[in-house]
């Protein structure tokens, strides 16, 4: 069994875990910035508890939650689309965050503090997360991302940047 706080020795491949050292979360999160590199996802910033990445055509922060002792840790992802400025923070914002939570089951949507569309979800792990669960979990975002997009071009284009 490896150590908390330690993955899996020799070179980083599909079985190579990330797991969290410690409680804090500025240090899960320089923790997993390292390792996602080490994965070869590019790693644009990692700051206040999170880790701003690219992976292929999708940007997303990830902030990895800690749970107490042998409770589930979690890695939160957030994904922010740029409202138009005549319709930052606007009703009508709220209104199509609100028909995609409802149409859509694939995390949370609303309008964050700044007037812009935000999403979050998460991936969900107990005390380790293998690369490949982390690929996975990449790949359902891109596609659930594409797909998204393609559905619901038209009010994107009309109330994002």
């Amino acid at each position: 069994m490896t150590p908390r706080g330690a993955h899996t020795a020799g070179t980083p491949g599909d079985d190579d875990e990330f797991v969290i050292a410690g409680s804090d979360s500025e240090q899960a999160a320089v923790q997993l910035g390292a390792w996602l590199q080490e994965h070869g996802t590019t790693v644009l910033a990692v700051a206040e508890g999170g880790v701003r990445v690219a992976d292929g055509d999708i940007r997303v922060i990830l902030e990895p939650k800690l749970g107490e002792g042998r409770d589930l840790d979690r890695i939160v992802a957030l994904r922010f689309f740029a409202a138009k400025d005549e319709w930052r923070g606007s009703k009508e914002i709220l209104d199509f965050a609100n028909q995609l939570d409802q149409k859509y089951n694939i995390g949370g949507f609303y309008v964050d503090g700044d007037g812009d569309l935000a999403f979050q979800t998460q991936i969900t792990f107990m005390d380790r997360l293998s690369w490949n669960e982390m690929r996975a979990f990449f790949d359902w975002l891109r596609l659930t991302f594409t797909a998204l997009i393609a559905r619901e071009s038209e009010p994107l284009g009309r109330y994002m940047k």
